[in-house]
């Protein structure tokens, strides 16, 4: 008797890093998490068991390194905790703003025990449940589209509402029981953080009113101000993160509940049979992001590595047999984590006006600007795109 066909078929992916991620955990490394090498441009984690061990039986050194960090430890001691480090890797170079700031600080990466970093499952899944949603509207008059949008926005709820009541009106009223239980995604094991980490120096850039010059932010919109920007690189503040480096390799496996997936539609659009080719979706909208930023950062100087990025991503795309390409983590940006482009640009502004998404500027096309990763080779790559390939 032939058995049937398991209800959870199980595939499991190579993960390719292509440009850096950063999965946070919402904090930041300081100057009692790190020992910076000026000198030698080398950047070391420490373990904090280490620290503590070190400093415990001299009053003076806690003293010391709780005000000014690993750094300002006695040499000797120093020593004992830099053996125990995490990782050590080559500090960012293309800003020079770096070297100078008195206390910086990392966004830290998420990790498993032992300080194992990782990707997980429910930041991949995030990244399919959008593609899949906006190849949804897809399939949807472009009048249909209009209507569920502005149903959504009537009363101006916050914009966490909106997008909790789109998701609801495209996969179900509940998550917990809508289509997407169908897809399981676990999350890849931890690896030991000297394989898989790397600091990255990000910038936030823009075009010059002209569109045609590269400018930087040096300062961040406050009570003072404006956001303002120069065109000159080494004036950028930079945001130095943890992420995992280009060309590192994961295991993912996802999994299909077959028996959800044939169910019928859950009080949603998206349908089992949409879930069941999340793969194509999510390559049909990596191709959407890839042709908006070619087509909005071509021609403008500075960006010619970001675009020729998104124009060898195309190609990839296009000649994927059964590659999956997706958006992960922090700092992707507006398109490549948002399916509001799918409703027209007409929706799109009417959504940017209504909740002051351009904090007034009327700058379009919107978002004005783009937060990239700053290579040590001065190349300017967007973050966060992995490619998954079936074993």
């Amino acid at each position: 008797m032939q058995e049937p066909p398991p209800k959870r078929p199980a595939t499991t992916y190579r993960v390719t890093v292509l440009t850096p991620i950063h999965i946070g955990t919402g904090q930041r490394l300081t100057a009692q998490d790190f020992y910076l090498d000026y000198q030698g441009r080398t950047f070391t984690r420490v373990r904090p068991e280490a620290v503590f061990a070190a400093v415990a039986e001299e009053e003076r050194a806690l003293a010391l390194y709780l005000q000014g960090g690993v750094n300002s430890l006695p040499p000797t001691l120093q020593q004992r905790v830099l053996q125990e480090r995490l990782y050590r890797c080559r500090l960012p170079s293309p800003l020079a703003a770096i070297p100078h700031s008195n206390r910086p600080e990392v966004k830290e990466y998420i990790a498993a025990a032992w300080y194992r970093p990782y990707l997980p499952g429910s930041s991949v899944k995030g990244a399919i449940r959008t593609a899949v949603a906006w190849a949804a509207l897809q399939r949807q008059p472009q009048a249909l589209r209009r209507h569920v949008l502005t149903r959504r926005i009537d009363g101006k709820p916050k914009p966490t509402e909106v997008d909790t009541k789109l998701q609801q009106a495209l996969a179900g009223q509940d998550q917990h029981y809508d289509i997407f239980r169908a897809l399981r995604v676990e999350d890849t094991m931890g690896v030991p953080a000297q394989a898989a980490l790397r600091i990255y120096a990000l910038a936030v850039v823009a075009p010059d009113q002209g569109q045609h010059r590269l400018t930087w932010m040096v300062r961040g919109r406050s009570r003072q101000g404006p956001s303002q920007y120069h065109t000159s690189r080494e004036r950028a503040a930079p945001t130095l993160v943890e992420a995992f480096a280009p060309g590192r390799e994961l295991r993912l496996t996802v999994s299909q509940d077959t028996v959800l997936l044939r169910a019928a539609n859950m009080g949603g659009k998206v349908d089992g049979e949409m879930v069941g080719r999340w793969a194509e979706h999510c390559n049909a909208f990596a191709k959407h992001v890839a042709e908006g930023e070619v087509q909005r950062w071509r021609g403008v100087t500075g960006m010619e590595t970001y675009v020729g990025f998104y124009t060898d991503l195309l190609h990839q795309i296009e000649r994927a047999d059964r590659s999956v390409f997706l958006n992960l983590g922090w700092g992707g940006g507006w398109r490549g984590k948002t399916i509001t482009e799918a409703f027209g640009t007409e929706m799109v502004d009417q959504v940017v006006r209504g909740f002051n998404l351009d904090r007034g500027s009327r700058s379009r096309p919107f978002p004005k600007t783009r937060r990239v990763v700053v290579m040590p080779d001065n190349r300017l790559w967007p973050l966060g795109w992995i490619r998954l390939e079936p074993l």
